[in-house]
């Protein structure tokens, strides 16, 4: 499985709702195959639900399309959800593979970007409000809010 475990309920959600679609037929393949027929099932549930942009949707197509790339995984079966938000796949030989695989400059900017997943971060600032210094210099403060925010980064090559 390479999707995120909120990717992965989602699709869960969607399959039972609709469990006519194709989405259904494709979804019990997915737990019982190579790392090649779970990495294709899942870019066929990340396209039914939306996720085309996603960088486990680019990777899923990375390793279909460059199988030479993945050999030594390919055997591979998941068993956790396969992809860690912030930091991209959860087996460390697939990370490595990855890695490897964003740092190639044979690889077009534009996949490159749609599959590394540092080129965005989401995050959250405390802002606090009201704040008094302790006698160590060290602000504290009762009332605290959150901002959101989110970044974008771009390759430069």
């Amino acid at each position: 499985m390479v999707v995120t475990v909120k990717q992965w309920e989602e699709i869960v959600a969607y399959v039972r709702k609709n469990p006519g679609i194709r989405a259904s037929e494709l979804f019990p393949l997915r737990n019982v195959s190579s790392l090649l027929q779970q990495c294709d099932v899942d870019r066929e549930l990340l396209r039914e639900i939306g996720m085309r942009e996603s960088p486990q949707y680019a990777f899923n197509c990375d390793v279909i399309h460059n199988l030479e790339k993945y050999k030594e995984v390919l055997t591979l079966v998941l068993t956790d959800s396969g992809w860690e938000e912030d930091h991209g796949p959860s087996h460390p030989t697939l990370w490595k593979i990855y890695r490897q695989r964003l740092a190639d400059p044979k690889l077009k900017a534009e996949y490159r970007d749609k599959m590394d997943v540092t080129s965005s971060f989401r995050g959250r600032t405390a802002i606090l409000n009201n704040p008094e210094e302790t006698d160590n210099g060290v602000a504290f403060g009762m009332d605290i809010s959150f901002d959101e925010y989110f970044i974008e980064f771009h390759h430069v090559s």
